[in-house]
């Protein structure tokens, strides 16, 4: 349990750097460039990456800027400590006609997911489970679970057995069938409700899990 507590001890230091960092650069002054402020910059091929492969990151984001599937963006490639790609596309402000930059500060979602990953992988790498193994195996609320399909009629929909359990694998690699309810259809809102799945539920079921990490 000590190794445990270390680890999210630590997980909680990193966030809290990342955290005063992001405060650090909004509070600077905005004529002052954040660009490679902590990393220095070298040649593809000097870090054993290919100068030909990284343009075509180029392409993409421009194509996708071009069919307005997203205004702008900024890519950054960067390997054994060495950026070596960085660039800006489109705009960061469309209705102000301001162009990208690359020290644009985003709003950034789901930082959680890239600190539960990490403990999660530390966790793995000591053997204590296999990225195949059911989570049924760990919280067995997830046992023998049920997919909600639209029915043959195609004009409502069912529910039927899955074919196999959701795994640990599919959790982090976000392939497990489990949605945030975006987009949802209705039948599926209204098969919550009356199964009474609300958000206290929900709560009780994360602290569940963080139990049961910390019992490992």
């Amino acid at each position: 349990m000590r190794k445990i507590n270390m680890y999210f001890s630590l997980l909680a230091i990193v966030f809290a750097v990342f955290v005063l960092f992001i405060a650090g650069c909004e509070s600077q002054d905005t004529t002052q460039s954040l660009t490679g402020q902590a990393l220095p910059t070298a040649a593809p091929e000097e870090v054993g990456l290919s100068s030909e492969r990284l343009e075509r990151i180029d392409k993409v984001m421009q194509q996708h800027v071009d069919e307005r599937l997203i205004p702008g963006a900024v890519t950054l490639v960067a390997r054994r400590g060495k950026v070596a790609h960085f660039e800006a596309f489109g705009m960061m402000d469309i209705e102000n006609n301001k162009p990208m930059q690359k020290d644009t500060i985003f709003r950034l979602a789901s930082m959680t997911k890239q600190f539960t990953s990490l403990a999660v992988m530390m966790l793995y790498e000591e053997g204590h489970f296999l990225l195949s193994d059911p989570i049924s195996k760990y919280i067995p609320e997830f046992k023998n679970p049920k997919i909600f399909v639209p029915s043959s009629s195609g004009d409502s929909y069912e529910i039927i057995p899955a074919k196999s359990e959701i795994t640990i694998r599919q959790l982090l690699n976000h392939t497990s069938g489990l949605t945030y309810g975006y987009g949802d259809p209705v039948e599926m809102h209204e098969l919550l409700i009356k199964a009474g799945i609300r958000g206290k539920k929900i709560i009780l079921l994360i602290l569940r899990i963080i139990r049961l990490w910390v019992t490992l």
